[in-house]
């Protein structure tokens, strides 16, 4: 399971990075965006994913380039009519590139943490469409962690007085934990090192919750056709999942977004139908913290389509953090 997981972390980290050798196009800045999507669309469910979070990530780059930094990005001006998992994805690889160009071009001796974040924020109320700010803006907190951890401290300063933005990135931060170079060996997994590093970088409540669903959300996605790769992560981690309710929070949020994006996918029935017990997981586990959420969120809750803001799933409010656990 351990070299599984990590297979499954390259072929999206892959699909992310080069979606223009999978899909067989050079000089994708010269095609429409919809022309992308449209052939991204034609691979496997999984990996068209990442592929299209990919194309939007390096057109938005592309138009950077340019120093377009006023009004919204060309490449993302026609976009409003796609389908909401669609933005979902254009909007994370789109939150990606701003967060990426405003921190970029920081000097360290000078840098104005507070400022970085202003203009980031002013770049994501630009370019996004309603309702989908937070999904670029939670990229924020994967940059950071990625290429800037430093700044993790100044930046949750820098946003103490919103609550709902300072969710967003630490949204972020977990999955920047789950997919950093450090956490990806299979030799840090089973038990997973990257859940040490989110218990040393989280220092409040809120933190906290939003990480640990961050993190979820990512091992899910990554390993949706395995479920035994995620009840091999509860097995060694129910005490720290006992104690965070955004684990369920990751689980019913990244389950309502593949239903949106991989309607008819036989595969998002394996989490329902998988047997804990067959590596020595107790049911009640699973079915609190996997089955229970991912059910609920395939079966009963909203269609994505009639969520007025798909944001959400990216974030565990303040007002969640009430909820009795397992609820």
């Amino acid at each position: 399971m351990q070299w599984d997981e990590f297979r499954n972390k390259i072929e999206s980290l892959l699909a992310f990075e080069y979606p223009d050798l999978i899909l067989g196009f050079s000089d994708e800045p010269a095609r429409s965006l919809k022309e992308l999507i449209a052939k991204a669309e034609m691979l496997e469910n999984f990996g068209r994913v990442f592929a299209i979070e990919g194309i939007a990530y390096r057109l938005a780059k592309s138009d950077l380039k340019r120093d377009v930094l006023s009004g919204r990005l060309p490449s993302f001006r026609i976009c409003a009519d796609l389908s909401p998992g669609i933005l979902v994805l254009l909007h994370a690889g789109l939150g990606l590139a701003l967060a990426e160009r405003v921190f970029g071009s920081m000097d360290e001796r000078e840098s104005n943490c507070s400022k970085l974040v202003e203009q980031f924020s002013q770049l994501c109320q630009q370019n996004a469409q309603a309702g989908y700010e937070g999904v670029a803006f939670e990229a924020l907190g994967f940059i950071a962690l990625a290429l800037y951890p430093s700044l993790i401290e100044k930046i949750d300063q820098c946003l103490s007085a919103n609550e709902e933005t300072l969710a967003y990135f630490w949204h972020g931060v977990g999955r920047g934990i789950y997919f950093a170079p450090e956490n990806a060996s299979p030799f840090r997994s089973a038990p997973w090192r990257a859940v040490e590093r989110y218990f040393g970088q989280t220092h409040h409540e809120l933190a906290r919750q939003n990480a640990m669903a961050g993190l979820a959300w990512a091992l899910i996605a990554t390993n949706l056709s395995q479920p035994e790769i995620v009840a091999s992560f509860l097995k060694h981690h129910t005490m720290e999942v006992r104690m965070n309710s955004g684990f369920i929070s990751g689980v019913a949020s990244a389950a309502m977004f593949w239903r949106e994006v991989c309607r008819g996918e036989a595969r998002l029935e394996d989490l329902l139908q998988y047997d804990p017990s067959r590596i020595g997981l107790a049911n009640d586990v699973w079915n609190q913290y996997v089955l229970g959420p991912w059910e609920d969120a395939i079966r009963n809750r909203s269609l994505l389509q009639q969520v007025a803001r798909p944001e959400e799933l990216f974030i565990f409010t303040p007002e969640a953090l009430k909820e009795p656990k397992g609820a």
